[in-house]
């Protein structure tokens, strides 16, 4: 089954530029591969659904959940891909998580 390409996070919801010198840890490396594959499997599973209009009407903000979910994982995964330990150094792809994350840091260093 074909999959659409892994959508490239926007630059402008980055808490800080990721530095291209800065690998993931073989374990953060394979977190993130796990992630992106999960991300297919509920990508093809919300694809499978939604070609039912009938399911489309009657569970369409369901459907649309399990998108952010998947950009959700694929954010993540990008966090992990870049192999930073520090807050202030990642970048996140969706602006409400990027702010729920910032406010965790912040609360962090109170």
């Amino acid at each position: 089954m074909m999959h659409d390409p892994i959508p490239v996070p926007d630059e402008a919801n980055a808490i800080a530029p990721v530095a291209a010198d800065t690998a993931a840890t073989p374990l953060h490396a394979a977190l993130a591969e796990e992630l992106r594959i999960a991300s297919r499997l509920l990508n093809d599973l919300a694809y499978e659904l939604a070609c039912d209009d009938a399911v489309i009407r009657k569970h369409v903000e369901s459907l649309q959940n399990i998108d952010r979910v998947t950009q959700m994982q694929l954010s993540v995964a990008s966090v992990l891909d870049s192999g930073h330990t520090d807050a202030a150094q990642v970048f996140i792809g969706l602006e409400d998580m990027a702010d729920r994350l910032r406010e965790a840091c912040r609360a962090e260093t109170r």
